[in-house]
């Protein structure tokens, strides 16, 4: 009997602890029940745009307005210096001189037979226009006396030409740089004398970011920073394409020259431009990723995650140029608990 109601107790226990469990708050919510899954609750930035003038910086190099390697045109003996190194010259000065005997010699021989040439071409020309003698020219004859003068003229021109090259002369004015050849040197077109300065003005080639092309133009002022000195400028050219590796903008400036200046020194630029609508998001909010930057927004109570393109860094934070709109909510805080479709619980900061 002992043994039948303690059979008897063990089955009603088994019943009981099989009709209690799970327990109920762990038992599975009825289909269509709300979720119990708690939103995470972050801060928030409503993004507006923003009035701002930009200072951009970048940098370059200093160098000669013009610059000019100084070589013979013709493959001739240097025979004489005219303009010794150091020295400031005018466009048109005779630097050197390149050995034109031969040429002179050439020069001499053509122009008397030319001359010859045009005296039978002129008595010719006379006597069929008088009729006079015996002789009747036709008129191959008469062409082929008109093209040996022609000829012999054009040879003449070109041996003057050739003879003008013997005298190497500045294109420009500017001071001389060092002399790389003495008198008596086998000069050819390979082979450089000396190099040609303008130093009366200085050009800065300098880079800045891409993003700025849309606002760079000739005629734009920028200030320079060189060791020891400043000064102002303007923009004379802007590379119609962006440089490849770097992913800049190219840019050439024009700058006074002056005595604390030197072509070849590096320099630092800043240029301001005007006042434009921006959109700032604080710099926390950013993520740097593999394909740019990034940040979250939240869009009907659910976290979004959105690539964007940044631009300046301020003070007031990241510059967005792409990929945000005004109005918009941008996540502030618990951004490495969040994931696509989160719920979120948005509070503006305090």
């Amino acid at each position: 009997m002992r043994a039948l109601a303690l059979t008897g107790i063990l089955a009603l226990g088994a019943g009981l602890l099989f009709r209690g469990w799970p327990p109920p708050a762990a038992r599975a919510a009825p289909k269509g029940a709300p979720s119990s899954v708690q939103a995470i609750t972050v801060d928030i930035v409503t993004v507006k745009a923003e009035r701002h003038a930009f200072t951009v910086m970048g940098s370059g190099q200093l160098a000669p307005a013009e610059e000019v390697d100084i070589v013979s045109e013709l493959p001739r003996r240097l025979v004489r210096i005219r303009a010794e190194e150091g020295a400031t010259v005018k466009k048109g000065d005779v630097l050197f001189e390149v050995d034109g005997t031969e040429l002179a010699a050439r020069y001499r021989r053509l122009k008397v037979q030319r001359d010859q040439a045009h005296r039978v071409l002129d008595r010719r020309e006379k006597l069929v226009a008088d009729h006079r003698g015996e002789v009747t020219l036709s008129q191959h004859e008469m062409d082929v006396t008109r093209t040996d003068a022609a000829a012999l003229t054009a040879q003449l021109q070109e041996v003057a030409a050739q003879l003008a090259k013997t005298k190497i002369r500045a294109p420009f004015d500017g001071v001389l740089g060092a002399r790389h050849v003495s008198e008596g040197a086998w000069l050819t077109s390979d082979v450089v004398i000396t190099t040609l300065y303008d130093t009366q003005h200085l050009k800065l080639d300098f880079e800045l970011p891409e993003r700025y092309a849309a606002h760079v133009a000739p005629g734009a002022r920028f200030t320079y920073s060189v060791e020891g000195a400043r000064g102002e400028g303007r923009v004379t050219v802007v590379e119609p394409a962006i440089e490849r590796t770097s992913r800049s903008l190219r840019v050439r400036g024009r700058i006074e020259a002056r005595d604390d200046l030197v072509a070849g020194s590096f320099a630092s630029v800043a240029m301001s431009f005007a006042e434009r609508d921006v959109l700032f998001v604080p710099t926390v909010a950013v993520e740097a990723t593999p394909g740019g930057h990034s940040l979250w927004v939240v869009l009907d109570g659910q976290a979004q995650k959105r690539s964007v393109r940044i631009g300046e860094r301020t003070p007031k934070g990241l510059e967005v140029v792409e990929g945000l709109k005004e109005g918009e909510q941008v996540i502030t805080t618990n951004l490495l608990r969040l994931s696509p479709g989160a719920a979120v619980q948005a509070t503006p900061p305090s």
